[in-house]
This record gives structure tokens, C-alpha cells and sequence, in this order.
């Protein structure tokens, strides 16, 4: 079991701001991409995902957003 919660990108234990701009920068993008970071890749769909940062990502960071561990 991973000690971070999904949504908490960087790893300091708290979804915030700090993990939404880094989703925000990666938005959109997909693996060879100049801003790709697959951390950011958190939806947990397989079928909706496809290696894409997008909407999924935001909704699944936003349900633990403000959460600490």
C-alpha cells in the first residue's frame, strides 16, 4: 500500500494546489510529450485514460482535495 494518497503528485502528504498546478501544467498531454508527467495520470480508468492527462484526472485529484494523510 503506497503511504500518498491519489491526487497528492509531489508527495507531501496534502492534495492542494501545489498537485492541481502540477495536473494543470501536464493537461492534455500524453507519453512524448514536452509537459508529459505521468504522475499526473491518476484517473484509474484504463479505458478512459489511454496514457492522456484530462478531465478524469482533475475529478479524481479533486475527490481528495484537502486531504492529508
Amino acid at each position: 500500500m503506497s503511504p500518498y494518497m491519489v491526487g497528492d503528485i509531489n508527495h507531501d502528504r496534502i492534495v492542494d494546489i501545489n498537485d492541481l498546478l502540477l495536473v494543470g501544467s501536464a493537461y492534455g498531454t500524453q507519453p512524448g510529450d514536452l509537459n508529459w508527467n505521468g504522475h499526473c495520470d491518476i484517473d484509474g480508468l484504463e479505458e478512459k485514460s489511454e496514457g492522456l492527462i484530462d478531465i478524469y484526472d482533475l475529478a479524481t485529484l479533486g475527490k481528495n482535495y484537502g486531504k492529508t494523510i
